[in-house]
């Protein structure tokens, strides 16, 4: 017959593996921002060869400039918030068997009683089991609060990754598509006046 902390212990250690299972997940999915980023950052390149600075007191080539800049804003506001994707992953493990074997040998310690009790002292083999059922089932509820914590913050922050690289995605679009219109380079004549 199963007993309200065997549910309970089931339950928080069905939760607890859920949420690792999940950081996986996370962990798995930032590949798309950062290849993303690699790619914002090799188009960036390819357009700082473009822009025509020599017309830079122009409008056109202006603007082309102010959005390579915004880019960039949101290309290392997007590496940032990657590299706290994994900062705010948790690693709390529950109770290893050598912990669980301590407490066991503790808790048929404490069953026996005081040494003052009248013999026969033995030990109350329910009591120790649910007992450390019991300490199995806080033990998995505590990693499991932590895992969902850990993960929601990491997954706020791969969110944000894929929203400022979109950003600069479409910044870089918008850059190049006044390309064309920035007007004829000056020539070194044109400079020196």
């Amino acid at each position: 017959m199963r007993t309200p902390t065997d549910v309970k212990m089931e339950l928080y250690r069905d939760l607890y593996f859920a949420e690792r299972a999940r950081r996986e997940q996370i962990r798995g999915s930032i590949g798309t921002p950062s290849a993303a980023l690699a790619f914002a950052a090799f188009n960036f390149s390819i357009l700082a060869d473009e822009v025509a600075v020599g017309l830079l007191p122009q409008p056109v080539p202006t603007a082309i400039v102010v959005l390579m800049v915004l880019a960039v804003v949101c290309a290392v506001a997007s590496a940032l918030n990657i590299v706290l994707v994994e900062w705010n992953f948790v690693y709390h493990e529950p109770p290893d068997l050598r912990d669980i074997s301590e407490t066991e040998a503790q808790l048929r310690r404490d069953s026996k009683g005081e040494a003052t009790d009248p013999p026969p002292r033995t030990v109350n083999e329910g009591w120790v089991a649910r007992e450390l059922d019991r300490m199995l089932a806080g033990a998995f509820y505590v990693a499991y609060c932590r895992y969902l914590a850990g993960n929601g913050r990491s997954a706020r922050r791969r969110t944000s990754a894929q929203r400022f690289v979109v950003a600069a995605l479409v910044l870089l679009i918008a850059a190049y598509i006044l390309l064309p219109f920035q007007g004829a380079p000056a020539s070194p004549a044109q400079l020196v006046q």
